[in-house]
C-alpha cells in the first residue's frame, strides 16, 4: 500500500501537533518558585550578608587564623586593638 504525500504531510503535522500539546502540557504542571513566600523577611537577611561581606572589604588587613599543637591563635586587623572582643555563644 503506497501512502500519498498529502497523508505523510498530515502525518507529519500531527505528530508536531501533539508533541507541542505534550510539551505545554508539561510546562503548565512544572513548578517554581521565583519570589519566596517570606521575600522581605529573606531580603533582610541577605542584606546583612551584603554588609558584612563591605565590612570585611573594608578592612585594613584580613582576619588570619593559625592553629598549633596546643593553641589556635586568631590575629584580628589593627581596627581591632582598642575593641573589647568576646566570644558569642
Amino acid at each position: 500500500m503506497k501512502i500519498g504525500w498529502g497523508w505523510k504531510i498530515a502525518g507529519l503535522y500531527s505528530v508536531f501537533v501533539v508533541l507541542i500539546l505534550v510539551l505545554v502540557i508539561k510546562a503548565n504542571n512544572q513548578h517554581f518558585d521565583l519570589v519566596s513566600k517570606d521575600y522581605y523577611d529573606a531580603e533582610i537577611g541577605y542584606q546583612k550578608v551584603l554588609d558584612a561581606g563591605k565590612n570585611q572589604a573594608s578592612l585594613s588587613k584580613s582576619l588570619n587564623i593559625h592553629a598549633n599543637s596546643s593553641d589556635v591563635v586568631i590575629e584580628f586587623p589593627d581596627e581591632f586593638k582598642s575593641k573589647v572582643l568576646s566570644v558569642g555563644r
